[in-house]
This record gives C-alpha cells, sequence and structure tokens, in this order.
C-alpha cells in the first residue's frame, strides 16, 4: 500500500500503530447526521482492525489498512469488543 501524505506538510505520513481497533456504527433512524452530529441515533455494527498513521509534522492521524471483512459483526453477539475509536458513519 501506498503511503499516504500530509499536503499541508509536504510530507509522507508514518505508520504510529497497527492493529487499533475500529467500531463503525450503523444509524437506527433514516437520516441520521454522520459524525458527531447526532451521536444518539448510532448503534454498534461492526469492528475492524486497521492501521494509525500520523504526519511527523502537523502531528494530524488518519487509519487506513482496513481488513476485507470486520473482526465482529452485530450479528455475532449483543456486546462488541473494545474498540479505540469510533465512526458513525456506513
Amino acid at each position: 500500500m501506498p503511503k499516504p501524505v500530509c499536503v499541508q506538510c509536504q510530507t509522507f505520513y508514518r505508520p504510529d500503530k497497527n492493529g487499533v481497533w475500529i467500531l463503525e456504527q450503523k444509524p437506527i433512524k433514516p437520516g441520521a447526521k454522520p459524525g458527531l452530529l447526532e451521536p444518539e441515533l448510532w448503534i454498534p455494527y461492526k469492528a475492524w482492525q486497521a492501521d494509525r498513521w500520523k504526519c511527523n509534522g502537523c502531528g494530524h492521524q488518519l487509519i487506513t489498512g482496513f481488513g476485507l471483512n470486520p473482526m465482529w459483526q452485530d450479528f455475532h453477539s449483543k456486546e462488541p469488543p473494545k474498540t479505540s475509536y469510533t465512526v458513525n458513519d456506513c
């Protein structure tokens, strides 16, 4: 996978941590706004592992390098695994 680029700093991002857990959530109401706008309208859907990258210039972080399949899905059990990050988007 090619390294991401920080446009602002004109440098490559560097791997910061591999195998971080991300909880992807799904809306409980059609038209729920993604992100932090209406977090109460989102419930656990899938858990993924991916890699966190960091720009050593400005400190911006991003997560990329997701696997092909989630590590957990809502039909597996009622409780999702403990995750480091949450994404209210689907």
